[in-house]
């Protein structure tokens, strides 16, 4: 079986503290699945300090707001990091709602003694990202952004959009994730995947990303 990632997601959620986050991204629920990984970039990004964006790889197991999921990827979070750099992170949410960043939760174990899961990253190149779990039913990729409470969203991805038109003639002109693959239930890399996946814009008060 060859899983397909070509599943498009763009929404908005809120909650009852009127904070809104925009989603875009693919994904698949066609489990099980023993890992994922990816290449992308963070980009240096004007954020205010009450909004936030992330380009995340996550793999989780469950459905609707029983979700179990870690992820892991660049973000740029004023209201977590001040200084407004890019950071990679770590994120774990399980069943009940609650979720911790980074290393402050028993969930997450470090394991390269060279790469910490957290630091600033001033002078980044693409990268991969890789995360291993047992028996996970969903895997994806994509980009978040946090809008202020006024509404108005900051960037997503590199700033730019995509370009509208098929077939693309330059995909690198947005922020990319390429050479997406999944290991599947038989701990294998199906062949000829390598799939890669546009995403962002400007922000802005009316177009959300």
């Amino acid at each position: 079986m060859k899983p397909s990632l070509a599943r498009p997601e763009s929404k908005n959620q809120s909650g009852n503290n009127t904070t809104y986050k925009k989603i875009a991204g693919v994904r698949t629920r066609n489990g099980p699945f023993h890992g994922v990984e990816a290449w992308f970039s963070g980009y240096n990004l004007d954020i205010g300090k009450d909004q936030a964006s992330y380009s995340q790889i996550y793999i989780g197991s469950g459905s609707n707001n029983q979700v179990n999921f870690i992820s892991a990827g660049f973000m740029i979070n004023p209201g977590f990091f001040p200084d407004g750099r890019i950071w990679s992170y770590g994120f774990w949410k399980g069943k009940d709602g609650k979720g911790c960043y980074n290393t402050a939760c028993s969930g997450f174990v470090q394991v390269s003694k060279e790469i910490p899961i957290v630091q600033p990253i001033d002078n980044l190149k693409p990268g991969e990202s890789t995360w291993w779990h047992s028996g996970a039913n969903m895997v994806g990729v994509g980009g978040v952004v946090q809008a202020s409470r006024s509404g108005s969203s900051p960037p997503m991805g590199n700033g730019n959009f995509p370009e509208n038109k098929f077939p693309v003639t330059h995909p690198k002109r947005s922020a990319i994730f390429t050479n997406i693959e999944v290991l599947n239930y038989h701990y294998e890399r199906p062949s000829s995947l390598g799939f890669y996946f546009n995403y962002g814009g400007p922000g802005g008060n009316s177009c959300g990303i």
